[in-house]
């Protein structure tokens, strides 16, 4: 089915959908903090621009006044943040864009440095458009599984709060290209190994979750070539750079660092070891998390479902992956006091998207069907954005109005043309993106450059 013109050329075919999403994203971007992690990520990040180092604060210095949840450092030692360091790092070039600014806000209330989730949330589905168009798929395809992916509420709150979750995205997205590109000519090979070998390294230092998510990815990964009778050596040298990040993580950080090999930074918070699992919760848990996903990320876990079952055992066997980490996260947080599955969940949905877009020729929708879709999808995600931030601000009329950075400038009685003039040309970016992306969805060749 190709209504529209010929195939549109590899840019096109992944800028529309991503400027769709993009404009979705900022258009309801908050523009501040939400997460006490996030300010602490970001202290740690100024910290290291002015100091070139991961503390807090360094010994005998003051500690940060906007940190008070933040154990105290002992005397003569410095002070020293709970989290893992990569999202700080990530945070650092924001920070000091910042600075080059002469913000004179505090660190974590500065603007660009609220940017980062953003960046790396679009920037990943642009890796998961470039692997689907790398492999082929259809333009049609690549449009769908980018704005459902960047759409479904778990990846659009990633992009509107940052922190490790947009990080996250990103990596699995970029291993998910590796993963493309390895499958390809002898040198795209080589560079798809060390896109694979780098996420893998690199996500044990995220949160604490990330050495799960490494290993439910490569475990995934695994058994879909052996579902697709394939070999295993393009996963040896990711496995091998996820397990000796690991131990690097264990040695360097948790022990060398913070002086406990296994709480790492957490150690001070806890009075003694012992387990929050509470597996009366197990029952409760589980239904939440399946509850989520089909709340927040239905229509993208329903292409993907459907277009597998109707493709071939390979596309079928796509699925491993995205189930893996999905499983991973549920077996980890379904009996956890704070489970939060919106969150936890979010690194998998790149790989659901990836199979979207292999599998979605399978399913020979007509083209109001996939219209239909793409607009069922801006529903969900807009009713998770409402149900999770849309009242946050006390505001006129004893009303509470939407963590939104646009809202908040209105409420405050800023000058229009600061929240009036950028939501103008976000909105007309965003009809432009829309229908573009639209005549994208009426394109079954791949496309061509």
């Amino acid at each position: 089915m190709s209504e529209g013109p010929g195939p549109p050329s590899r840019r096109a075919t992944i800028l529309w959908p991503l400027a769709l999403v993009a404009a979705v994203h900022l258009l309801t971007t908050p523009g501040q903090w939400l997460l006490t992690d996030q300010a602490e990520y970001i202290v740690v990040a100024d910290h290291l621009v002015e100091h070139g180092s991961l503390h807090l604060s360094e010994p005998g210095e003051a500690p940060p006044p906007e940190l008070p949840w933040v154990r105290a450092a002992h005397p003569g030692e410095p002070q020293r943040s709970r989290l893992l360091p990569l999202t700080s790092l990530t945070l650092a070039p924001f920070v000091l864009a910042d600075r080059l600014l002469g913000s004179p806000l505090r660190p974590s209330d500065r603007p660009l440095v609220q940017l980062q989730g953003h960046a790396f949330v679009l920037a990943a589905l642009a890796l998961l458009g470039l692997a689907l168009v790398d492999r082929g798929t259809s333009a049609s395809a690549v449009a769908l599984a980018v704005t459902l992916t960047g759409l479904a509420w778990p990846v659009w709150q990633a992009s509107r709060r940052g922190g490790a979750e947009a990080v996250y995205v990103f990596l699995v997205a970029l291993f998910l290209l590796g993963r493309v590109r390895a499958g390809l000519t002898p040198r795209a090979r080589r560079a798809g190994q060390v896109m694979m070998a780098a996420a893998c390294a690199l996500l044990p230092w995220g949160n604490p979750t990330g050495a799960i998510l490494g290993g439910a990815l490569l475990a995934g990964s695994a058994a879909e070539e052996a579902f697709g009778d394939r070999a295993f050596a393009a996963l040896i040298a990711p496995a091998a750079a996820w397990m000796v990040s690991c131990l690097a993580l264990v040695a360097l950080w948790n022990f060398g660092y913070h002086g406990s090999w296994w709480l790492g930074g957490y150690a001070p918070y806890y009075g003694e070891p012992r387990s929050v699992v509470d597996a009366r919760a197990l029952p409760h848990g589980i239904a939440l998390h399946l509850r989520v996903i089909v709340m927040e990320a239905g229509p993208l876990v329903a292409v993907a479902i459907a277009g597998a079952v109707a493709a071939t055992r390979r596309e079928r066997a796509a699925l491993l992956p995205a189930v893996a980490m999905v499983m991973a996260m549920l077996a980890v947080f379904a009996s956890f006091p704070q489970p939060d599955p919106t969150r936890r969940l979010v690194a998998a949905w790149p790989a659901w998207g990836l199979v979207a877009g292999r599998a979605f020729g399978s399913l020979r929708l007509p083209l109001p069907a996939r219209q239909a879709a793409l607009a069922i999808a801006a529903v969900v995600g807009f009713n998770g954005f409402w149900a999770a931030e849309g009242r946050y601000h006390a505001g006129p009329g004893g009303l509470f109005y939407p963590s939104v950075a646009w809202v908040r400038l209105w409420i405050a009685s800023a000058p229009a043309w600061q929240f009036a003039l950028p939501c103008l040309i976000l909105i007309a970016a965003l009809v432009v993106a829309t229908r573009r992306t639209s005549d994208l969805l009426a394109i079954d060749e791949p496309a061509r450059g």
